[in-house]
């Protein structure tokens, strides 16, 4: 629902960390091929970036999130509601279609697995995944 965080508990096909492994864990994301639905984020020369959160836009979320997790790959939709939408700022007087692109956004993102030990291959799975899910 879009309405509450969705954040998925990992299948056991969830990449993971508990199993050692060969590949060296990825220090940022990767792009995927063509067609990915969010550019692969830019950092600047002599800057890092620790990806606590790898989050795309895709106009069709909902489904694209039940297609990943059917292929057992976590996702999360940590903002469904722009702030204009909680009861606590309803006295602030803003309605529906006030912030077009934040009510457009809340309604799009959906975040993926992202954390300093995931490796190469579980990149691949994600993106492999993500593609066959964004395909029409």
């Amino acid at each position: 629902s879009p309405d509450a965080p969705s954040p998925d508990a990992p299948s056991p096909d969830a990449p993971s960390t508990d199993a050692p492994s060969t590949d060296t864990p990825s220090s940022a994301p990767r792009p995927p091929s063509s067609g990915a639905p969010s550019p692969v984020p830019l950092v600047a020369p002599n800057n890092t970036h620790v990806y606590a959160q790898y989050t795309i836009r895709v106009p069709n979320r909902d489904q694209v999130g039940e297609k990943l997790k059917a292929a057992g790959i976590p996702t999360a939709v940590y903002y469904p509601k722009c702030l204009h939408e909680q009861p606590v700022f309803a006295s602030c007087g803003y309605k529906w279609g006030d912030f077009p692109e934040a009510e457009k956004a809340s309604r799009e993102v959906l975040s993926l697995p992202m954390h300093p030990f995931l490796t190469d291959s579980d990149q691949d799975r994600v993106i492999d995944a993500l593609m066959k899910a964004i395909s029409p």
